[in-house]
């Protein structure tokens, strides 16, 4: 059996397949603080949740915490801000742990034996994060094997166009192009901004705040979330300030990942399997927002790439593409007696 492991900074997911069906899971890197009070410990009681005591607070992990802190109106705090694990914080590295371990299981006869990981930001090794999971998953029994966001991408995307095309990802910590050909990401780009960054600036620019238990004020970053998914908003046709401001953001990124782009298929040149025509794919939740398409090709165009483009399109299940196509690396990666599926 093989498992895909999607770790992002603000989801973890896991992939696998049992028997003729995939089975995914996923739970949300975030906790929240509850106040040790009587009232509140009856309310997590009543809902069944499991917390974590420390200090003067009880600690509510992953989905719970998502949907908790949306009924108390309270804010959501990350594990890994930014894409990183925090070196100073063993609360954050344990919370982390508890999280991997429950997405996992306990291991059994009919656990994975191959996986292959996608990490925040392609954690390198060497870096605390990558080296904190893989020491994790080495104790549950499993030896991953790293795959980039870009190259699952291009897995689940591109396989009817030889694994060749232009790869674009947003995630909550940061955005990625990449030029693929064949399997391989020629021309890479970053930038260090992605869906969390374009909530923070809204419920900055919005006034949108919330209180924890202990008083201090927080961004309002689950609200605005909420808000930015509507679907009569489009990125295409913004009719308020408030639009506006979300289209600014977007494009921002945006326009400096392309940038970035540019340059870099400049400094690597052009080949003529980059003469035709590819394929531009969109994974990640940021390009759900209805008119990111067409925002999108708009700047793309004002760039002057010197790439051609035969289409634009975000993945049909752009949560859970990266996800798909780290499982296909994992079922490649299996010994042959083990037999293969394709994801």
């Amino acid at each position: 059996m093989s498992m895909a492991l999607d770790l992002g900074s603000s989801r973890f997911r896991t992939l696998r397949r049992e028997g003729r069906r995939l089975v995914g899971r996923q739970t949300r890197t975030a906790y929240l603080a509850v106040a040790d009070s009587p009232a509140h410990v009856r309310l997590l009681n009543q809902a069944h949740v499991t917390s974590v005591r420390a200090d003067d607070a009880h600690l509510v992990l992953g989905t719970d915490a998502e949907h908790l802190a949306v009924a108390l109106g309270q804010p959501l705090l990350p594990l890994l801000p930014e894409g990183r694990l925090p070196e100073a914080d063993p609360l954050a590295r344990q919370l982390t742990a508890e999280l991997l371990h429950g997405l996992i299981g306990a291991r059994g006869d009919q656990s994975p034996r191959t996986a292959s990981l996608i990490l925040p930001g392609d954690a390198t090794p060497g870096s605390p994060l990558h080296d904190f999971v893989v020491h994790l998953l080495n104790l549950q029994g499993l030896a991953p094997k790293i795959i980039t966001s870009n190259e699952a991408i291009c897995l689940a995307e591109l396989g009817s166009e030889q694994f060749t095309g232009i790869v674009l990802r947003m995630g909550a910590s940061d955005a990625g192009l990449a030029l693929v050909e064949h399997g391989n990401a020629q021309t890479i780009v970053d930038v260090p901004c992605g869906g969390d960054w374009i909530d923070r600036r809204l419920a900055e620019e919005l006034e949108q705040t919330l209180y924890d238990h202990r008083g201090e004020c927080f961004l309002d970053l689950i609200g605005v979330r909420s808000w930015k998914h509507i679907p009569e908003r489009s990125l295409s046709a913004p009719s308020t300030d408030a639009d506006e401001v979300l289209v600014q953001a977007y494009r921002e990124i945006l326009a400096a990942l392309l940038g970035r782009f540019r340059s870099a298929v400049v400094r690597d040149g052009t080949n003529g399997a980059r003469r035709r025509p590819l394929s531009l794919v969109c994974q990640g939740g940021p390009t759900i927002v209805p008119g990111f398409a067409e925002l999108l090709m708009h700047l793309w165009r004002q760039a002057d790439i010197d790439l051609p483009v035969a289409g634009l399109r975000v993945c049909r299940d752009p949560l859970w593409t990266a996800a798909r196509g780290c499982l296909i690396h994992a079922e490649v990666a299996r010994p042959v007696s083990e037999g293969r599926h394709v994801a």
